[in-house]
């Protein structure tokens, strides 16, 4: 039930829930046994902060749409809102050094997505170039 896991097959899930849900419908947490050296540091790089971060925020209108009836019989999703994209807002942030951030950009308008995409796209390609000047 506390259990957000997924599972290939049947036989892995009983095998989980052996260690997992059987033991006071927890998960299970296993300890190492005394003396056992497993602290192990791999691939250091991907421990480390990024140098530019970008926060995004999407908005969109709202409009209720009809839908058909459910069918208590088979799975549904029952729709109740349409969303109609309208505009973002997005900030692109130096971890190291604030003069290599950037100002708060917005937009508002038709196509929204696909400008937004143009802009990651621009951004990325500013992020890579100033990255390789060591920032740090």
């Amino acid at each position: 039930m506390h259990c957000l896991q997924w599972f290939s097959s049947e036989n892995v899930l009983n095998n989980h829930k052996t260690n997992c849900v059987a033991i006071n419908g927890t998960q299970a947490i296993k300890m190492p046994e005394k003396g056992d050296n497993i602290l192990k540091v791999n691939n250091q790089h991907k421990q480390l902060p990024q140098p530019f971060v970008i926060y995004a925020d999407f908005e969109a209108i709202t409009e209720k749409i009809q839908t058909c009836q459910p069918d208590n019989n088979k799975s549904f999703t029952g729709a109740y809102q349409k969303h109609t994209e309208c505009g973002y807002a997005y900030k692109v942030v130096c971890c190291y050094d604030d003069k290599y951030s950037k100002p708060l950009q917005l937009f508002r308008g038709e196509k929204a997505v696909y400008k937004f995409m143009e802009s990651m796209l621009d951004e990325v390609s500013w992020c890579k170039k100033n990255n390789s000047k060591k920032i740090q």
